[in-house]
């Protein structure tokens, strides 16, 4: 299905994390959602896949962490 009129239209704190070497969100979808929702923050983790959370576990918390304090969290575990 194509999503992109939903995701152009969120207006949450919107956090995109993609793993430089992943084949499931291509740099060029990437670059798409940068364009069709500037607002939101994205990050590439580099030596990383789809699967972010485990090939680099500490740089996607660190990430996280940046994220929800943007957002007015005031501690992050």
């Amino acid at each position: 299905e194509d999503h992109w009129d939903a995701f152009r239209n969120l207006s949450m704190p919107v956090l995109v994390v993609r793993g430089e070497r992943s084949t499931d969100l291509p740099p060029d979808i990437f670059v798409r959602m940068k364009s069709t929702l500037p607002s939101a923050t994205y990050v590439e983790i580099p030596d990383a896949g789809h699967w972010v959370h485990f090939d680099q576990p500490e740089a996607f918390i660190r990430v996280l962490k940046q994220f929800f304090l943007t957002c007015g969290f005031d501690s992050v575990y």
